[in-house]
């Protein structure tokens, strides 16, 4: 993702200024960019981010993950205030709604919210809870993500097939904008490359293809 929004600014600046840009593509840089929020906290004042030190690392009860009553979990993403009061709300703890970041009150909030997503399972609270703008999902195993609703009717998964491993699904184009519904995928032996295909599909001539294999850009 990095690289990409970075050759997608570079190809902008060419387009606006006719000037070339040298990408250094780094995956640790992606990664400091993905911490930026708690590195330019402690940048800005010294302050180190750690379990239950902020928002979304557990201080506060609007956010975190709560076990249901079929030994399954529920997540809490309620940070802003009328999410929060209608959790509370729903789940008769109005007493809470002008707490919710009262430091002092928060294990109190915690173990009440916890006492009240055991009394029943993880399907039930997610049915009395997503219409509600209450910011509570239901935490999915990998096996119940494929076989969702809401994935399935958005053509989340496509076809593919192997000759070695024959018929099965993979995720398939997701950005927006994509189009969703695909042919079946088929999918290259592992000593079978379609590397020169796709250089050529992305307007590269057959001299520069060749220029790229003797300099060992591409194999």
């Amino acid at each position: 993702m990095h690289a990409a929004l970075a050759i997608m600014a570079a190809l902008f600046r060419r387009n606006n200024s006719s000037e070339g840009t040298y990408l250094d593509v780094s995956i640790t840089d992606g990664v400091v960019n993905l911490m930026s929020l708690y590195l330019d906290q402690y940048l800005a004042g010294g302050e180190e981010t750690r379990p239950r030190s902020g928002v979304l690392t557990g201080k506060y009860a609007c956010y975190g993950i709560y076990a249901t009553a079929d030994e399954k979990f529920v997540s809490v993403g309620a940070i802003e205030p009328h999410f929060f009061q209608n959790l509370c709300t729903k789940l008769d703890l109005a007493e809470y709604c002008e707490h919710q970041y009262v430091e002092h009150k928060q294990d109190m909030i915690r173990a009440a919210f916890q006492r009240c997503f055991l009394t029943k399972t993880r399907d039930q609270w997610t049915e009395i809870l997503s219409n509600e703008d209450t910011c509570v999902a239901p935490v999915l195993a990998i096996s119940e993500v494929v076989r969702d609703r809401h994935l399935r009717a958005r053509d989340t998964f496509m076809g593919a097939c192997h000759p070695e491993y024959g018929s099965f699904e993979q995720v398939g184009p997701v950005l927006a904008g994509s189009l969703r519904k695909q042919p079946v995928h088929r999918v290259q032996a592992y000593d079978v490359s379609d590397c020169d295909t796709i250089l050529s599909a992305s307007g590269f001539t057959t001299e520069e293809i060749s220029r790229l294999h003797e300099t060992e850009v591409v194999e």
